[in-house]
């Protein structure tokens, strides 16, 4: 009985590294290709272009705050001045949140649009590599891959192709 046992275990894990050993898989840097990839290196600039000016604007215009709350310490500051004062600072901060809220639906918009490269990417590479699995390493799901596995190159090279010619396909 106990002969039919172990020979039952042991085709099983033969089995199993059989069916392991047939299973092509890979590995990629999301997190790599999201700082270094071309179309994130361009959404940094993107963002830099459209948001630069108006923040800007805003460290002015709260330096200029800053410096009339210092008079507001002057006991000699009329009441008048002290309301103005109020409701400058929260036209301010209302301004300061829309423009938070604005740069962070732009954020949301382009990381979306370079997950898509990315993800679009990396089913290629796949396909032509034949790899059954693809696996993220920057979602700390691997904790080691021998370098041979590592596809970020290649999926870098295919999101910069992608950027190129026009995007990725929704």
């Amino acid at each position: 009985m106990r002969k039919v046992l172990f020979m039952t275990l042991a085709m099983c894990l033969l089995m199993a590294g059989v069916a392991t050993a047939q299973s092509k898989i890979a590995v990629v840097d999301v997190q790599a290709l999201a700082n270094d990839s071309e179309p994130a290196k361009d959404a940094v600039k993107r963002m830099e272009r459209k948001f630069s000016a108006e923040g800007k604007q805003l460290e002015t215009q709260a330096k200029e705050l800053q410096k009339s709350a210092e008079s507001m310490k002057d006991p000699k500051t009329t009441e008048d001045k002290r309301v103005q004062f109020l409701k400058d600072t929260r036209a301010f901060e209302e301004k300061r949140r829309a423009f938070a809220i604005k740069r962070e639906q732009e954020n949301r918009q382009i990381t979306q649009e370079l997950m898509n490269m990315i993800f679009q990417a990396c089913e290629a590479v796949a396909k032509r590599g034949s790899y059954d699995v693809v696996m993220n390493v920057s979602s700390g799901s691997v904790l080691y891959a021998v370098p041979q596995m590592d596809i970020t190159n290649d999926v870098k090279a295919e999101v910069n192709k992608i950027f190129k010619s026009g995007g990725a396909k929704k």
